[in-house]
């Protein structure tokens, strides 16, 4: 793979070996719903790349803790649902001053 560096301040062309990890695949029979095989027009069975799994075994130590209170956590798509409320309310504020400006104008809010 080609890539640029820059030395000192200098831009410089550089060959790199780039390692790209392909996954395990195992090439099985394709089938409809009903388990019939797929077949090619020459009459041969259509095969499909099915991904390999390994099953690993992780030893885990759970450490226990004596703590005060309770904790409590929120993930990533839990803060964006208060996130997105939010944003609706300031956005329904923002169209009822709207809605009332126009009104005090004259101008047609359908427009």
């Amino acid at each position: 793979m080609e890539a640029v560096e820059i030395r000192g301040e200098v831009p410089v062309r550089v060959m790199r070996e780039e390692i790209a990890e392909e996954p395990m695949v195992e090439m099985r029979p394709l089938v409809v719903e009903d388990g019939a095989p797929v077949t090619a027009a020459d009459g041969q069975p259509v095969f499909h790349p099915v991904p390999l799994f390994e099953t690993v075994d992780e030893e885990v130590e759970v450490i226990e803790r004596i703590s005060a209170g309770t904790r409590f956590g929120l993930r990533y798509d839990q803060c964006l649902v208060f996130e997105t409320a939010f944003l609706r309310r300031v956005a329904d504020g923002l169209e009822a001053r709207l809605g009332a400006l126009e009104t005090i104008c004259g101008l047609d809010p359908a427009r």
